[in-house]
Order: C-alpha cells, then sequence, then structure tokens
C-alpha cells in the first residue's frame, strides 16, 4: 500500500539545493535548473517583468568625467575629453533563464563627448548580465547578484570613452544586487 507524505516545499527546495548546489541560510545558490522555484513565483514572464521594474527605478542615471584618449606624438600629453553619458530609456528585453539561472538585460545610452575639437553626441546600448539565487521561503523571491555591464557600443567614440562608461555604470550600484518582488 502507498501513502502519500505531504512535505513543506521549503524543505523539499532546501534538501534539492543541498544535493545540487549549496545552501546560505534560506537562500539557495541558482547554479543549476530553477524552473520549478520560478514557475512557483509566477513564471519567467512574472519574474522578468519585476526584476525590469526594479531596473527602471534606478533610471535615470548619468555620468560626468574626463577621458584620455591618446596622447600628443611628440610631448606625450594626455589628449582628454570630457562626457556626459545617460541611460535616460527604461530597461529593456531582461531576460531570466532558470536553466543556468542566468540574467540579462539590455540600456540604451547616449553620451555626450566634447573636446577642443567641439563636440558630438553618440547612441549605443549596453548588456548587464549576471546570475540569481531563488529564496525558498514562501512567497519565493528571486535576487539577483553578480551584475555586470558585459558589453557597451557606442557608435563613433573611442574604445577609451567606451571602458570609462562601463567602469561608472559598474561602480554606480545601477548594476547592484536586488530582490524581486
Amino acid at each position: 500500500m502507498r501513502t502519500n507524505v505531504q512535505v513543506p516545499v521549503t524543505a523539499v527546495v532546501l534538501a534539492a539545493f543541498t544535493v545540487m548546489g549549496s545552501v546560505v541560510g534560506d537562500w539557495a545558490q541558482a547554479s543549476h535548473n530553477t524552473c520549478s522555484l520560478v514557475a512557483q513565483a509566477g513564471g519567467e514572464a512574472t519574474v522578468e517583468a519585476w526584476a525590469l521594474a526594479a531596473l527602471n527605478a534606478k533610471l535615470p542615471k548619468t555620468f560626468s568625467g574626463k577621458v584620455t584618449v591618446g596622447h600628443v606624438p611628440v610631448t606625450n600629453d594626455p589628449i582628454k575629453v570630457n562626457v556626459d553619458a545617460t541611460i535616460k530609456k527604461p530597461a529593456k528585453n531582461v531576460d531570466i533563464v532558470c536553466t543556468p539561472s542566468s540574467f540579462s538585460s539590455r540600456l540604451d545610452i547616449k553620451a555626450r563627448v566634447s573636446g577642443r575639437a567641439g563636440s558630438s553626441t553618440h547612441d549605443g546600448d549596453g548588456r548587464i548580465t549576471g546570475h540569481y539565487a531563488v529564496a525558498s521561503l514562501s512567497p519565493v523571491k528571486i535576487c539577483v547578484s553578480n551584475l555586470n555591464m558585459a558589453g557597451l557600443n557606442l557608435q563613433g567614440v573611442q574604445n577609451e570613452v567606451d571602458n570609462w562608461i562601463r567602469k561608472q555604470i559598474n561602480a554606480s550600484g545601477l548594476v547592484g544586487p536586488f530582490c524581486v518582488p
């Protein structure tokens, strides 16, 4: 005779993560398939909408500074330009993938570069990537972390400007960890 025993979801989830991943407190480190937990939170589309709202709550963001883009050939003096970069538009294309627990999003970026030769405005976009962990408590929470501006492409600017903007975004807290809902 077969007997059905009901076990709290938290216990099952923590046991599964103990075998397949690691548990830190009540947080399951998502280094494997978390599809069933994401489904408990309402599915990928719901979790993606929450993450998009959390990112957009941090916008707009502006960064300003001087960037060395080269050196004068004879004197080796640095050539510096002023850079003002703004992320005004909302984040888009948030993608939460339950296998292998990855997170990505795109941001539109506008940069104004000015120096002795004049000024110009450049449009581009950036890609944020990271991972997430799932809280095995009720209700389920998704915490996104290890975020990094992995890709940045501004049209018509030197790589030094791209690299400076990427560094400012990564240091700003815009791509800092957050939990949803």
